[in-house]
């Protein structure tokens, strides 16, 4: 059976634009028409919100809205409690920003950011262990339990969340330390390169993509040999190639 798609909201998602819906008690993107009829028809939502919903996410499509993520039930039932209507309304970044929350990224150095803001120390930790991914949508995400509801968030991700800060190789698998404070074996058929030497692996049980820092990635390279565009390197005296990709 073929994956279902969404026009219209994959190309806000190519924007890094994610439009978040509570439904029950799971904030998520409603993605594809079915999932958007059903927050009607599940008594989630007065019948006019399925109108209102494809509005607005038709005004995301525009070159105003920033990166990040939107509310659209937050405004509608703030309209609704004015006695105004949603559907006679034109949203805009400025009536919308008490229902945005700005992008959280990882930067091409590992670095966190909500917004213009570094996140580090504690928060940063949370975010780590909270670390999820969504493979209906092929997005890192956050997720974690909040009083009355789940509280997912996406991320926009220049390079993988999760970090190899070190290895021991004494240890046999070697053992990896990564940036949310866990550590596991190497699982070395996972590992491979791009063409900036960069190195990247496998971690948790969800088979997430990991980055080395230098330290870690030059104790496996230490031992880099290349024949030809095939690159070989030497891990518990076992010789064994590791891919090369773009």
């Amino acid at each position: 059976m073929p994956a279902p798609s969404d026009p219209l909201i994959d190309s806000l998602l190519r924007r890094w634009i994610f439009p978040m819906v509570k439904r029950g008690k799971i904030f998520r993107i409603p993605y594809g028409e079915a999932e958007r009829q059903a927050l009607v028809d599940d008594g989630e939502y007065e019948p006019d919100f399925g109108p209102f919903l494809r509005q607005f996410l038709l005004a995301l499509a525009g070159p105003a809205w920033l990166p990040g993520s939107y509310y659209p039930a937050g405004w509608y039932r703030a309209v609704k409690a004015r006695g105004g209507d949603p559907r006679g309304m034109e949203p805009s970044p400025e009536l919308l920003r008490p229902y945005f929350r700005d992008e959280l990224r990882v930067d091409l150095r590992g670095h966190w950011w909500l917004g213009p803001k570094p996140l580090t120390g504690r928060v940063l930790k949370f975010f780590l262990k909270h670390l999820d991914y969504d493979e209906r949508l092929n997005l890192y995400r956050l997720r974690y339990p909040l009083e009355s509801a789940e509280e997912i968030q996406y991320l926009h991700p220049e390079s993988p969340p999760l970090r190899i800060r070190r290895i021991d190789p004494r240890s046999h698998p070697p053992r990896l330390h990564l940036n949310d404070g866990s550590a596991e074996s190497l699982r070395v058929e996972t590992l491979w390169l791009d063409g900036q030497d960069r190195l990247y692996g496998r971690v948790r049980a969800l088979n997430l993509e990991a980055e080395f820092d230098d330290p870690a990635r030059w104790e496996i390279l230490s031992t880099l040999e290349q024949d030809g565009t095939r690159c070989f390197v030497t891990i518990g005296g076992k010789k064994m190639e590791i891919p090369v990709r773009p």
